[in-house]
């Protein structure tokens, strides 16, 4: 199913799919969840394994398109890199001490 069809439908089932804001300086379309017309989109509510019955589905997944379009919310910058995160073992160059 395109965004497109999964973003024509209510304000949660929007919020939900993580469905951008597509707003211009007066308005959001109909497929922009309500909260992008003042960048008020909630908040994801998570920890390193669940997120909580509060935040949208597109949470657990990290693809809530409105917090990277105008909407606000989603996640923190350091939730999102510490849910993502990819830890590597690098040591540092020889320096030749």
């Amino acid at each position: 199913m395109s965004t497109s069809q999964t973003c024509m439908c209510d304000d949660k089932c929007k919020l939900d799919n993580g469905c951008p804001c597509t707003c211009n300086e007066s308005e959001c379309d109909e497929r922009s969840p309500w909260c992008c017309a003042n960048g008020s989109c909630p908040k994801c509510d998570c920890n390193e394994s669940e997120c909580s019955p509060s935040s949208p589905a597109c949470c657990a997944s990290g693809m809530c398109a409105w917090s990277w379009t105008g909407g606000g919310g989603g996640f923190d910058f350091a939730a999102a890199h510490s849910q993502n995160a990819t830890f590597t073992n690098v040591s540092a160059p020889d320096q030749g001490v």
